[in-house]
């Protein structure tokens, strides 16, 4: 389900940026495999490990913040979950508050409860085949 989908414009660079965020490994490497042909894929495996990584200076400019593209989180993870990784990016981390994000779930019905969280696409995880298309339109590829 698609909500108020807004492309975003970022800096140029070789390869647009992407950071997935899951705790089931299988989920991560499926996702990666379908998007590693046209972006650089930058894996978490929870949400903590995406904030560490979200709060890591730029390995290209150390004084910059480390700047995604896009961001596409699970909804439903231990510790940090994606609902609160949504909150943490919007209101604590500068250089990604305007960075689109979808959200994945493999529970639709959960999906359909959290439609007001700044995402800007949801995205069951039986619906891939979405995904591509979805990602390009974000990015403006």
């Amino acid at each position: 389900m698609i909500s108020g989908l807004k492309p975003t414009v970022r800096k140029s660079r070789s390869r647009k940026r992407l950071l997935i965020v899951d705790d089931c490994p299988v989920a991560r490497a499926k996702l990666s495999d379908q998007l590693s042909d046209n972006y650089q894929v930058e894996l978490a495996n929870s949400g903590e490990n995406a904030i560490e990584i979200l709060e890591t200076p730029d390995q290209h400019d150390q004084s910059a913040a480390n700047e995604f593209d896009l961001i596409i989180t699970d909804l439903i993870m231990p510790g940090i979950d994606g609902m609160e990784l949504v909150k943490y990016i919007k209101e604590k981390n500068q250089a990604n508050r305007l960075t689109p994000i979808i959200l994945i779930s493999g529970e639709l019905e959960k999906l359909n409860r959290v439609k007001k969280n700044g995402c800007v696409a949801y995205l069951s995880k039986d619906d891939t085949q979405k995904l591509l298309p979805m990602v390009k339109f974000l990015i403006h590829q």
